[in-house]
């Protein structure tokens, strides 16, 4: 599978937009991720929003896996979106962006606003769903796996053309949704499933790495308000867990 940096992409790598002129990551989805290294340093650089009273009264760090909880439509999309611009705007050689979410729409408007500001294409990749009237359960189920492995190639595409170490930030939007979606799927198929399995791989793969010098930050956004009362338990204890790990 490929995926083409500075367009959004399906989990499968099939293009939302036009073709771009983006780097080429070839992503193998059946391959096991990389293990992290688990030596981290200390984490001493603030995580700019942009938001005034947030950055001043309770600023965030980059290094550390954060989580955006609350109810829907309160903002906590535009929040992280708003987190993404002002992070590759402070370097735009080494700061990189990675949104996966299933609204693909919003992941197209970021690299828009992004490119007429003069940012390079290359900065960011978007992972969505193909058709999001369907919502695919599989695809969006595999997004979070594809985001993953193409944080892997990003690291050593820039790496290896630009000779620099690589600042990611990982931003995994409708978090609870997937995990229904993985309870559709897995149940469907009469297989066990495990919703945690994704986010503890994001965990390890989060912090400030001093064998590589990069440094990947995380993004979880929650909505606490569930539609579905039946996966309102276990949606519970996806929450508990999730802010049991986080900084």
């Amino acid at each position: 599978m490929k995926l083409v940096l500075g367009q959004s992409q399906t989990c499968f790598g099939q293009a939302l937009s036009e073709e771009s002129e983006g780097a080429i990551l070839n992503v193998d989805l059946s391959a096991r991720l990389p293990r992290a290294a688990y030596r981290r340093s200390l984490v001493d650089k603030q995580l700019m929003t942009g938001h005034m009273r947030l950055d001043l009264a309770r600023p965030l760090t980059q290094g550390n896996l954060i989580v955006f909880k609350g109810e829907r439509a309160t903002g906590k999309s535009h929040l992280a979106m708003q987190t993404v611009k002002q992070f590759i705007n402070e370097d735009r050689q080494r700061n990189h962006a990675i949104y996966v979410g299933l609204n693909s729409q919003a992941g197209l408007e970021l690299i828009n606003e992004l490119e007429k500001a003069g940012t390079p294409k290359e900065n960011l990749l978007s992972i969505g769903v193909a058709d999001e009237t369907s919502i695919a359960a599989g695809e969006f189920l595999f997004a979070p796996k594809a985001a993953l492995h193409a944080l892997h190639k990003l690291k050593e595409h820039v790496a290896s053309t630009k000779n620099l170490s690589c600042n990611v930030l990982f931003v995994f939007d409708h978090v609870l949704l997937h995990q229904s979606k993985e309870v559709y799927v897995y149940g469907a198929a009469g297989q066990p499933q495990s919703p945690v399995n994704v986010i503890n791989e994001l965990m390890e793969q989060t912090g400030v790495f001093p064998v590589d010098g990069s440094c990947v930050t995380s993004i979880m956004i929650l909505d606490t308000e569930s539609t579905s009362e039946q996966f309102s338990a276990s949606e519970k204890k996806i929450i508990d867990h999730i802010e049991s790990i986080a900084d």
